[in-house]
């Protein structure tokens, strides 16, 4: 009796779970998903749905040309046609282009179909360039190391920065340097008063005791003139940046008295030569 009314329970939710709406429901989705996954491996093999990379005829960002660009479009044709149905489309394109420095980041990856596909991405832009040896390797904002070759004509300009003791790291990864970093901090607070101070022709920034408290950052130039810059990230008892931008301005404003000499722009004072009648 006990057995029979045991039976007699499992058949019904038997029967009960066989009239479940949500069991058909569920049975058609795994169906649905395992037909769409046989569908996608056979469009896979599709050669109709080969892609290439639109646009690679852009033309290259003003501050760099068409040269940053180069790379880009030869590790695109390196990789060759990719199926838009290939279910790791996304992930090749990005992994290419994560071979090259000059790539930022890739924003997005589209689908032109049947046979184009479009990548947003962003470049690195320099904005320095250290001189280690007999190298020159340009480099970010952050310091990320770059090729000079294709950023030749993007160099052209830049500051140069000098006395960098740590060796350059690979190209594309940021470069561990408390002095390298002393030197773009020196960078962004010289920032938009370039023009101020032009006629000084500053164009060097030595690092080399960049954390010395007795001497600090050094600028140099075709003018002849030496400034004493100090330490941008440590600035204990100097002239705040306003002060030291005064001060070169005055310089600027006197080049041939201070040719030859160095400017201390450190503290309150600078000396102006009397120049000869």
């Amino acid at each position: 009796m006990g057995v029979t009314g045991k039976g007699d329970a499992l058949g019904a939710a038997a029967k009960a779970l066989l009239s479940s709406r949500l069991l058909w429901v569920a049975l058609a989705c795994g169906l649905l998903w395992v037909g769409a996954r046989r569908a996608q491996a056979s469009l896979a093999k599709d050669p109709r749905f080969l892609a290439v990379p639109a646009g690679l005829d852009v033309r290259g960002p003003s501050w760099g040309g068409d040269e940053v660009l180069r790379p880009v479009r030869e590790r695109l044709k390196r990789l060759g046609p990719l199926n838009l149905f290939d279910r790791r489309f996304e992930a090749k394109v990005r992994a290419a282009l994560a071979e090259v420095p000059g790539v930022a980041c890739v924003h997005d990856v589209r689908r032109h179909w049947p046979n184009r596909y479009g990548v947003s991405f962003r470049l690195y832009r320099p904005v320095a360039v250290v001189v280690a040896g007999t190298r020159e390797i340009p480099v970010t904002g952050k310091g990320v190391a770059l090729p000079y070759e294709p950023y030749a004509r993007a160099s052209e300009g830049l500051f140069r920065i000098t006395g960098v003791p740590e060796a350059p790291p690979p190209l594309g990864k940021p470069w561990r340097s408390e002095a390298l970093a002393d030197g773009l901090a020196t960078l962004r607070q010289l920032g938009g008063n370039l023009d101020r101070i032009h006629p000084l022709l500053l164009g060097t920034i030595d690092v080399s005791r960049a954390r010395d408290p007795k001497k600090g950052v050094v600028l140099q130039g075709e003018a002849d003139v030496t400034v004493l810059w100090g330490r941008p990230r440590a600035p204990v008892g100097e002239n705040p940046v306003e002060k030291k931008l005064s001060l070169l301005e005055i310089a600027a404003a006197n080049v041939r008295a201070v040719q030859g000499q160095a400017v201390d722009v450190r503290f309150d004072t600078i000396y102006l030569r009397q120049s000869s009648p």
